[in-house]
């Protein structure tokens, strides 16, 4: 660490510069200046880690220099030493970050000590700083060994990343841990416990491993171990994995699943045993009695099948836009039904097909103006929830729950006003009958959806919203063609009819007969 000393006193700065501990203390003398604008003008091209300096210099003081450099240059440790005893003094440097205010005459010792601490500290905050950086950087090796397309060179990585990967084979195990994702603690508890039962025994197995916590349901594994007869090596892998399931599930009585990716010689070929890990580990949904699934074992994933049919698609979103909750759950259950055979080969494509139905939840809940207020966070959180799922039954279980839950809670508020959104278009109806009115005209008023309107006013009123606003209309027809005043163009236009032969058709299906007819037997003086 670079050291410079500040004071208008040539004879202190020697002292000083005489007193510290350079060698014992790893410290470089890198400077010494008599006032404060000598040491910001050195700043401006050079560097310096403790500040030595005293408060009163002429021109910049100590004080007006500390305030630079805590605005320019605050990792900078500066230690003041003055013959002020002035309190106000001490409390401004501290303000500008001083590590320590000594007074003068400068005792040895106590210079030292400050020192030894301001070295020692940050030492340790690199050292920390080291820490965190290291495994920042191993956790960014995850997002590229899981990037599509991704290729990186195994030197660097180790530089990079500090691991000491060496030629020879790779593989990635994804490790699945169903159920937990409801109790976050004993979640992180179990992972723990996988970890320190596999760890010793990856040791005497491989070169170098490490695991990564994906999720609150999935570890992920990358080990590097020694080429040879790939049979035996695999043998010896399973037996691993089995003891560690084993001893797991005696200490927890907990379930575990464990893909097991495909076996790659080339360290930017990583990405693919860790897409088959990921592959292979959804069998499970339909496999639960195999707690190691290895994907040579496993085919191909195929391409994307269509999820959702369009019809399924306005089905489902029609429950969730008239609250139908159950209708919702029954809608799913026939997808996941229909879809059966193409899960089978795909299983990976339960776990799409359950996303999907989120976010189309989330697509009608905006339309209908009940959206969560952080979308994205909802559809992560209920995917991993999904990824919890230990077979097909459980996954249909919590996705049914998830869409339920979202419906009756999202659209209670707009079920207990069912009455006043029916009464508000009903006297909207009422008042502007004569104009072009529609379902949507109304339903933007109130700020909700028209399929929701729809269902509404039709529950509420006992008949649909085109046969009540008829029925107004004709009403208001039979009151202007009793006045006599108007012809039939006239009354046509004034109930909101642009043509006078379609109101005539109208007229004539609702009252039975014309309304010239109606008109007349109305001047006879008989009624309706």
């Amino acid at each position: 660490m670079k050291v410079i000393i500040a004071d208008d006193e040539v004879h202190i700065c020697s002292l000083i510069k005489y007193l510290v501990s350079w060698d014992e203390l790893g410290l470089t003398f890198s400077g010494m200046f008599y006032c404060g604008e000598e040491v910001w003008e050195y700043l401006q091209h050079d560097t310096a880690d403790i500040l030595i300096c005293d408060i009163e210099m002429p021109g910049m003081n100590g004080i007006e220099l500390m305030q630079k450099i805590s605005q320019n240059r605050p990792e900078m440790k500066i230690i003041v030493i003055s013959g002020f005893r002035d309190f106000d003094y001490a409390r401004s440097a501290i303000k500008y970050g001083a590590a320590n205010y000594l007074l003068k005459p400068i005792d040895e010792k106590e210079l030292n000590d400050v020192l030894r601490a301001i070295v020692s500290s940050t030492r340790e905050e690199m050292r920390r700083d080291s820490i965190i950086m290291r495994a920042s950087g191993r956790q960014q090796l995850l997002e590229v060994i899981s990037a599509v397309g991704r290729q990186e060179d195994m030197m660097a990585v180790n530089r990079d990343y500090d691991y000491h990967f060496v030629e020879g084979g790779f593989r990635v195990l994804r490790v699945a841990f169903p159920g937990e994702a409801k109790d976050p603690e004993s979640q992180r508890l179990i992972m723990r416990m996988f970890e320190e039962i596999l760890c010793p025994k990856l040791a005497d197995f491989c070169r170098e491993f490490e695991f990564y916590r994906e999720s609150a349901v999935h570890l992920c594994v990358l080990f590097n171990y020694e080429d040879g007869n790939e049979s035996t090596l695999q043998a010896t892998l399973d037996g691993i994995l089995h003891h560690t399931i084993v001893e797991l599930g005696s200490k927890t009585q907990s379930e575990i699943y464990i893909g097991v990716g495909t076996a790659v010689h080339d360290f930017p070929d990583i990405g693919k045993s860790y897409w088959s890990a990921r592959h292979v580990l959804c069998e499970r949904l339909f496999q639960k009695e195999r707690r190691i699934l290895y994907a040579e074992n496993s085919p191909q994933p195929q391409v994307h099948a269509e999820l959702l049919t369009m019809e399924e698609r306005r089905e489902l979103g029609r429950c969730i836009e008239t609250i139908d909750p159950d209708g919702a759950c029954r809608q799913i259950g026939q997808i996941l039904r229909r879809s059966e055979r193409v899960f089978r080969a795909n299983p990976y494509l339960v776990f799409d097909c359950g996303e999907t139905i989120l976010q189309l939840l989330v697509h009608i809940m905006e339309h209908v103006g009940t959206a969560e207020n952080d979308n994205g966070r909802f559809v992560a959180h209920s995917t991993l929830a999904l990824e919890g799922s230990a077979d097909m039954a459980d996954f249909e279980q919590c996705l049914s729950e998830i869409v339920y839950g979202e419906i009756n809670h999202k659209l209670t508020e707009k079920l207990a006003n069912v009455s006043a959104y029916a009464q508000q278009a009903k006297e909207y109806i009422d008042r502007h009958y004569m104009e072009n009115v529609t379902l949507e005209t109304i339903a933007k008023r109130l700020n909700i959806n028209p399929t929701y309107l729809s269902v509404v006013f039709k529950n509420e009123m006992k008949m649909n919203y085109n046969k009540y606003l008829t029925m107004v209309r004709m009403e208001k027809a039979k009151e202007l063609l009793r006045q006599c005043d108007k012809n039939l163009t006239q009354v046509a236009h004034a109930v909101g009819y642009d043509r006078t032969a379609y109101f005539s058709n109208v007229f004539k299906m609702h009252m039975g007969i014309k309304p010239t007819e109606y008109q007349r037997l109305h001047q006879r003086g008989i009624g309706d």
